[in-house]
């Protein structure tokens, strides 16, 4: 990391502003080197040492067609914004905290963890808990990105 100075190392830190972003951003890289990234919902846990984020997808679009190819991800998601103004436009500057990680996506298919998966993004997004049956399942993906790979980085003060 360039600014060594705004790198978060210590993993709970890390994980700490993860719970407090509520948007991540999911890019891929389809099979002719576009790149494709798109903002999506997430909900996530720690489970014996490794970070898995869960996402939810329609049953069919370019996602997944990527993935099927290429199941490499980079996971991106920021937040804490706040803009610091300055009389010169130079000495303007950004308050964030953001989160990075790399590995790969899965589409899940156990029904269990689909359920496990679309509780813990609910639970993210609204803080409170929702009860699934299987039946829900069926209409959508539910998709699975457990990180190789997780970073952090802050700026908040001057």
């Amino acid at each position: 990391m360039r600014r060594a100075d705004r790198e978060v190392t210590d993993r709970q830190e890390i994980l700490a502003i993860l719970n407090q972003c509520t948007v991540g951003h999911l890019a891929l890289v389809d099979p002719y080197g576009e790149p494709y990234l798109v903002p999506m919902n997430f909900g996530w846990e720690d489970k014996e040492g490794k970070v898995r984020i869960y996402l939810h997808s329609a049953k069919e679009g370019r996602k997944l067609d990527i993935l099927a190819k290429n199941p490499r991800a980079c996971f991106e998601a920021d937040c804490n914004h706040e803009l610091e103004t300055a009389r010169n436009a130079c000495a303007y500057s950004f308050k964030y905290e953001s989160v990075m990680g790399w590995g790969n996506v899965r589409v899940v298919q156990d029904v269990e963890e689909k359920i496990h998966g679309l509780t813990l993004l609910m639970k993210h997004q609204t803080g409170k808990d929702f009860t699934f049956e299987p039946k829900h399942t069926a209409i959508v993906e539910v998709l699975c990105l457990e990180l190789d790979k997780i970073t952090g980085k802050r700026r908040l003060t001057k």
